[in-house]
């Protein structure tokens, strides 16, 4: 969705909020899978970044995606398919 309506603006709250609500449940137990929650915290990084850099929209949506990527290759460890997600967007 931040994707699409929003020009990759994913606030710090969200990314933050995820990684400790992720945290928690984790450490309780919960099962949780790790792949969606480290694309989404690699996306709100990447998205931090390219506000603290004061990039147009455009570019702050192409450094959301750059981000997904990153996430996809940190998780299932598959750079290839990251980089072809990357290209397709």
């Amino acid at each position: 969705m931040a994707y699409t309506l929003r020009y990759g603006l994913i606030t710090a709250r969200e990314t933050i909020g995820k990684f400790v609500l992720c945290a928690v449940q984790i450490g309780s137990g919960a099962s949780l899978g790790l792949e969606g929650p480290t694309v989404q915290i690699c996306a709100g990084v990447s998205s931090l970044l390219a506000r603290a850099a004061r990039l147009s929209p455009k570019n702050r949506r192409r450094m959301a995606s750059v981000g997904m990527s990153a996430g996809i290759a940190a998780a299932f460890n598959a750079p290839i398919a990251a980089v072809t997600f990357t290209l397709k967007s």
